[in-house]
């Protein structure tokens, strides 16, 4: 879903957990070598794997958050992003 709102190529393949994290690991040991930030990293691996899904019906119950098909909000999020400056705004 977002890979179009940000210019980029949504990804083909789902990778297991394991192998994500073996690859951030080798990029992290990759990174510690060279000196240069790596692509993907351990704790981004990690992150990715953590399943981290929440329910947003308590904000929308007490604090009245509007619910809004996900596609306007991805869009709305990336604009923010750029915005605020923590994106390329070339895309």
């Amino acid at each position: 879903r977002f890979a179009p709102i940000v210019g980029a190529k949504a990804p083909k393949l789902e990778f297991p957990r394991v192998r994500v994290g073996i690859t951030g690991l080798l990029g992290s040991a990759a990174a510690a070598l060279s000196g240069k930030p790596p692509t993907i990293s351990y704790a981004m691996a990690r992150i990715s794997n953590a399943g981290c899904y929440y329910s947003s019906e308590k904000a929308r119950r007490e604090l009245n958050l509007p619910d809004i098909p996900i596609d306007e909000a991805a869009d709305e999020c990336f604009a923010w992003l750029e915005k605020q400056g923590y994106v390329d705004a070339g895309k």
